[in-house]
């Protein structure tokens, strides 16, 4: 593909896009104790909340992006306590250089211990 016919598409529904037109997947990860007070902060409604904080916790998105793209083509960044130019870096570096934190990296069962319950 020339670099002129590039492009990024962003959102939580990537997978409608075909396979073929798609060279990298990053999924944007955020601890889910972080998660659940952004969420608080922005006013989502606990449902909601819970919602995406689960969704985190067990790896759907990333999950998702694997099933539609394939393991290789799927890295992860996690951005939690992260000013947003340290997380853009990341991501510029993981297009430019195709390498990354490749999916498993990111363990939030693991790193939260007990915490989990709080989650669930």
């Amino acid at each position: 593909m020339e670099k002129e016919n590039n492009f990024i598409i962003e959102g939580h529904w990537g997978e409608i896009v075909p396979k073929d037109f798609v060279d990298i997947v990053i999924v944007i990860r955020t601890n889910p104790l972080v998660l659940r007070e952004r969420l608080r902060k922005k006013g989502y409604k606990e449902e909601k909340i819970k919602e995406n904080v689960q969704a985190e916790l067990l790896d759907y998105c990333l999950i998702k992006a694997i099933e539609a793209f394939g393991e290789d083509k799927v890295f992860e960044v996690d951005n939690t306590n992260k000013e947003i130019n340290v997380v853009v870096d990341e991501i510029i570096k993981i297009i430019k250089e195709r390498k990354g934190n490749k999916p498993g990296k990111i363990d939030w069962i693991e790193t939260l211990g007990d915490k989990v319950k709080e989650i669930l």
